[in-house]
C-alpha cells in the first residue's frame, strides 16, 4: 500500500502548517499499526522512507516515533510527549481520522 509511506498528500499538509502557522518544524507520528490497512508497509519502513525525503534530512520535518498507539486514547499521550520533547505549547495531530469521533466507551 503506497499510501501507507509518506507521499505528496502529507508533505503538502506539513507545509501549509508551516507556511500558514510560521512553524519551523512538523512532526510525523506514523501509526504503530494500520488496521484499516492491512497490507501496509511496516513501522520500520514507514520510518526509512520518511527519513530519506530531503525535508526530513534538513530537519523541517521530523518523524517521532510514539511510546503509545496512536489509537484514539492514545493521541493525547502522544501530543503531550510531543510537546514535551518539542517544548511546544500547542500540538495538533492531523490526519485521515482527525476529525472522525471517537467510538463510544
Amino acid at each position: 500500500d503506497l499510501f501507507s509511506i509518506l507521499h505528496g498528500g502529507h508533505i503538502n499538509m506539513a507545509l501549509t502548517a508551516m507556511q500558514t502557522e510560521r512553524l519551523a518544524t512538523v512532526y510525523f507520528v506514523p501509526n504503530f499499526n494500520t488496521p484499516h490497512k492491512p497490507h501496509a508497509h511496516s513501522l520500520e519502513v514507514r520510518i526509512k522512507a520518511m527519513q530519506c525525503h530531503p525535508l526530513f534530512k534538513d530537519g523541517r520535518l521530523k518523524c517521532f516515533r510514539a511510546h503509545a498507539d496512536t489509537n484514539y486514547k492514545g493521541k493525547l499521550v502522544v501530543c503531550e510527549q510531543i510537546a514535551q520533547i518539542a517544548k511546544a505549547t500547542t500540538v495538533v495531530l492531523m490526519g485521515g481520522d482527525t476529525f472522525v469521533l471517537p467510538p463510544a466507551d
